[in-house]
């Protein structure tokens, strides 16, 4: 292979175009190098916030775990109040037939006349005429007339 004139040329003058160039733009150290004390100092802040960001992830968890605890638990108190409500709804009903067909002792007025009424209805048929005769005389007054049969 034969090269040409001019690419020899652009062989010899590319390392020297480019060794130009780095004189004037430069390799070397540039402003965003960092000394030893800045690396160690971005090592411990990087250090921090890694230490606050797992405090705050423990602190997510912690708040994680108390809320799947309520859950839990108002859970619970939910169930318990709705088997309990269940419960007085059945019962009730109940309660109210219980109170309504409890014996209830009568007043003594009405159970004497109750007696008095059924005496009266069982005694033989002399017995109520004489009775109704002695209860005729002792409620008559005396200036009536007398009774005649």
């Amino acid at each position: 292979m034969r090269r040409t004139r001019s690419q020899i040329r652009f062989w010899i003058t590319l390392p020297l175009a480019m060794s130009l160039f780095n004189a004037f733009v430069g390799c070397g150290p540039s402003g965003r190098d960092l000394t030893d004390a800045q690396w160690l100092k971005l090592q411990q802040e990087m250090q921090t916030e890694r230490a606050e960001v797992g405090r705050q992830r423990d602190q997510l968890e912690a708040d994680r775990r108390e809320w799947d605890e309520r859950e839990r638990r108002h859970t619970l108190l939910a169930s318990a109040f709705e088997a309990s409500s269940l419960l007085l709804a059945c019962v009730l009903p109940l309660a109210v037939i219980l109170i309504l067909l409890w014996p209830r002792p009568e007043p003594i007025g009405s159970q004497a006349v109750c007696e008095a009424l059924l005496e009266e209805a069982f005694a033989p048929p002399e017995a109520t005429k004489a009775k109704i005769e002695d209860t005729g005389r002792s409620t008559l007054p005396e200036h009536a007339a007398p009774d005649i049969s």
